[in-house]
């Protein structure tokens, strides 16, 4: 059974987890060993952090700057129980690079000025007047 300060840390770690996924997730990083990677620490400590252990101000600092998180916002949520730190605005500079990456995407999905069905080369067509083509 879980203490009550247990349980807190447990519940800010997930929320922790969400907020550090879904920053990273705008920087091309969507798993704990990309974060691990990006912050230079193990994938465990990461794993640490989304059940409540705190990293250091020195890891804060990497997490901000691979993430794209204010440090003062990320301190205050880790150190002093403040308000989770806001996810950077949709038309900021790294998420305005990740919708030009889907809207080619797409562009590159859709066919290119094809309104009819083209014919298999493999079939040809009979004329009309009863002969061959």
């Amino acid at each position: 059974m879980l203490t009550p300060a247990e349980a807190a840390a447990l519940v800010r770690g997930q929320v922790f987890k969400r907020v550090i996924r879904a920053a990273g997730a705008l920087r091309d990083l969507f798993d704990d060993a990309s974060i691990a990677e990006a912050v230079g620490v193990g994938r465990g400590a990461v794993g640490d952090w989304w059940t409540g252990a705190r990293p250091g101000a020195e890891t804060i600092y990497r997490l901000a700057s691979a993430t794209g998180l204010s440090p003062e916002e990320l301190t205050r949520f880790v150190y002093f129980d403040g308000p989770p730190p806001a996810l950077p605005e949709p038309e900021s500079p790294v998420t305005s690079g990740v919708q030009e990456g889907l809207r080619r995407d797409q562009s590159r999905q859709q066919p290119e000025g094809h309104d009819t069905p083209s014919r298999s080369p493999g079939l040809r067509l009979r004329d009309t007047a009863g002969g061959r083509a």
